[in-house]
């Protein structure tokens, strides 16, 4: 079989053709933004706007991400507004697309749907890899495994989802993961002319 698609819109698909996920939906980005406010304005914050909510959303999605907090201390009404939101998927049986991945790698970790898909999807190819995350990049490998059939496509210097926890590390990496890949640099330009290449 062959699939196209983001890591999260494939994700979403196997589990629902494995039947994992049929009960649930996916909590679309404007409804987590309006869930993320109504919990601020039922927990009393009177500060309660779209930049907090937002800010909220972003630090619990690295954190979910890359397991690591960014620079702020995490405030204990910070973890009462992540429960009351965990809370609130729960309740709407709804998953946000960081539950979706989790959801995978949990999946994967079960020998018998983690041979299902193996022997499903035997190819692997990732572009603009340098935005990976860490929990992303644990299921590709999982799925991957043991053929390792895995082609990757990135440019480090291209990186720009540092703040939802994308590693370029990972990348630079992947040759000591892989010690049996083949290293292709595509260092010559076709597309811009001298002098556009000399001016960047």
């Amino acid at each position: 079989e062959t699939a196209f698609g983001t890591f999260h819109s494939l994700f979403w698909k196997m589990l629902r053709d494995q039947g994992e996920l049929r009960d649930r939906s996916i909590l679309e980005e404007g409804e987590q933004l309006a869930a993320a406010k109504q919990i601020l304005a039922q927990q009393g914050d009177s500060n309660e706007t779209t930049e907090l909510a937002q800010w909220l959303l972003s630090r619990y999605e690295l954190f979910r991400n890359t397991g690591q907090e960014r620079g702020e201390r995490v405030e204990a009404q910070e973890i009462v507004w992540r429960r009351a939101y965990e809370e609130y998927k729960r309740e709407r049986r709804k998953m946000d697309f960081d539950d979706i991945l989790a959801a995978m790698k949990q999946a994967l970790e079960q020998p018998n749907i983690r041979r299902s898909f193996q022997a499903q999807y035997q190819y692997f190819l990732v572009d603009e890899f340098q935005d990976v995350n860490q929990a992303q990049y644990d299921v590709v490998r999982m799925l991957a495994a043991p053929q390792d059939n895995l082609f990757v496509v990135g440019d480090d210097d291209q990186s720009v989802y540092g703040f939802r926890g994308a590693k370029p590390g990972i990348m630079m990496e992947f040759m000591k993961d892989y010690p049996q890949a083949k290293q292709i640099l595509l260092d010559i330009n076709y597309r811009s002319s001298g002098y556009i290449v000399k001016g960047a």
